[in-house]
């Protein structure tokens, strides 16, 4: 997606330098506001993860010792144990999903910004005689390109970022120092 949006502005300077800084304005705004949200919804998705796996531990745990919890009368205590696991996971997930839920639109409501800016700029030049049908109509379709294309990075930084919190899990399990054989 990178690559395209580079070619796209590209192409606008080619056509119309004076449009292209409309975009050109915007796009850092745009990576801002991205990284803004992605700053704060990192370390969500880290605590997700990590309340993901209490849940695992403490299921795994119970189920294998579940005779002797049984025979100790302490399934009771291990249920509300893994309820308030759950219901902390729960609100972890939501918060993070939610939050990291704005990317895609904020970086629609940018784009939409620069699209009517470009717009009435090109207005403007095609009433002055500076600007052709023909350049507005590919303004407008480079446009379009970028607005998905930012779309479409989004999402894929959400994924990114919920994948490399879900592998700094398996790296720290795998960091974990292994247990001396029992003889």
């Amino acid at each position: 997606q990178l690559v395209l949006m580079v070619a796209i502005i590209f192409m606008m300077c080619i056509t119309d330098l004076r449009l292209a800084v409309i975009y050109v304005v915007f796009m850092p705004i745009m990576t801002f506001s991205l990284k803004f949200i992605v700053k704060r919804t990192r370390k969500l998705f880290i605590e997700t993860n990590k309340a993901q796996g209490m849940i695992s531990a403490k299921v795994t745990d119970t189920y294998a010792n579940h005779m002797i919890l049984k025979a100790c009368g302490m399934e009771e205590i291990k249920r509300r144990e893994l309820e308030q696991l759950t219901d902390d996971f729960g609100k972890k997930f939501m918060r993070s999903r939610y939050i990291s839920g704005f990317t895609r639109p904020v970086s629609n409501v940018l784009a939409r910004i620069s699209y009517i800016l470009m717009c009435l700029v090109s207005g403007y030049f095609m009433l002055k005689g500076e600007m052709t049908l023909g350049e507005f109509t590919a303004f407008l379709f480079y446009g379009n390109m970028i607005a998905t294309s930012m779309s479409e990075l989004s999402v894929a930084i959400n994924n990114f970022q919920d994948a490399l919190s879900s592998g700094s899990r398996v790296y720290e399990f795998l960091d974990q120092p292994e247990e001396p054989e029992r003889s």
